[in-house]
């Protein structure tokens, strides 16, 4: 079964503790091929070509069925011994042929190749994360698939309370605008298909690029002020040097301030880092950008 999610507005994440628990289950209720209106069976061999999926898929101690991997997900704890599907379609769609998988999981970044995957009648899911409630949904139908929705529901439920937490911490006050980076040089922001958008969205703040259809917008320092940030943000997977943070904030801050995050889209629903984590995950980056936007925030004035 070919399945994509249907593209969303960005959104804040109001009530997605509530999402996890009424939602959820629904979706869990009937895991069935679309094409035949049967049952689909567990899978038993997965390929996923999207770290993130991987990531889940460990979360829901399925990694024994993960026969294949692309490149990043080779670099999770306990997987590097599985074959590595390239980014050429062509050896990518005879690899997984190859290695007979029940289940593949692909990124809406390699279109072409599911399509292909789809043509020969292999069962794929579409990985298109743009927010939080993007991720979620994705956990729970991998959960599905898996025949462990009961189990998986009450953890789905917790990863998602804290990020509902900290946008309620927003509640009653303005929304600052914050300009995500996407790159330096050339500059460049993040638009509205990235997860930097939703990060500010529950960090109290609204996206300049709010909007936007495009994953990466071309600026100038000119255009940039124009907008009139109250804040500049940059998300990486890695921390960044001490010494270029340093220089950069003291670049740009004729523009507004500069706060960095560490936010690897791998490890989205790891909230705490740990001996074993690379990088930590939403809950974590969302209350360092919420306490860079709570002192910019203000009381919004109440209607009679």
């Amino acid at each position: 079964m070919n399945h994509r999610s249907a593209p969303r507005r960005k959104r804040p994440l109001r009530g997605t503790a509530l999402f996890a628990f009424f939602v959820l289950p629904s979706l869990f209720a009937c895991q069935r091929d679309d094409a035949t209106k049967t049952p689909a069976a567990t899978p038993q061999r997965i390929a996923s070509l999207s770290p993130l999926a991987t990531a889940l898929l460990l979360e829901l101690s399925a990694g024994d069925r993960i026969v294949a991997v692309d490149a990043d997900s080779g670099e999770l704890s306990g997987l590097g011994s599985r074959p590595t599907i390239p980014t050429v379609d062509e050896t990518a769609f005879l690899m997984l042929s190859a290695v007979e998988p029940d289940l593949i999981v692909i990124p809406e970044s390699r279109a072409d190749l599911s399509a292909r995957l789809a043509g020969a009648n292999f069962r794929t899911v579409i990985v298109a994360v743009h927010d939080f409630d993007d991720g979620f949904t994705l956990w729970g139908e991998l959960a599905g698939r898996l025949g462990v929705a009961e189990a998986a529901g009450p953890r789905i439920a917790d990863a998602s309370r804290p990020l509902a937490q900290i946008e309620a911490e927003s509640h009653g006050l303005s929304r600052p605008r914050v300009a995500a980076i996407e790159k330096f040089e050339p500059l460049a922001l993040v638009g509205d298909r990235r997860l930097e958008p939703a990060l500010i969205a529950v960090a109290g703040g609204e996206s300049v690029t709010q909007g936007s259809t495009e994953s990466a917008l071309p600026i100038d320092r000119e255009a940039l002020r124009a907008l009139a940030p109250e804040l500049l943000l940059h998300a990486s997977p890695r921390p960044i040097a001490e010494s270029e943070r340093l220089a950069l904030v003291e670049e740009f801050a004729s523009i507004a301030p500069l706060v960095f995050v560490e936010l690897d889209p791998a490890r989205l629903f790891v909230s705490e880092r740990s001996d074993d984590s690379q990088a930590p995950g939403a809950v974590d980056a969302a209350r360092t950008l919420r306490a860079a936007i709570a002192p910019l925030a203000h009381p919004l004035a109440k209607t009679p």
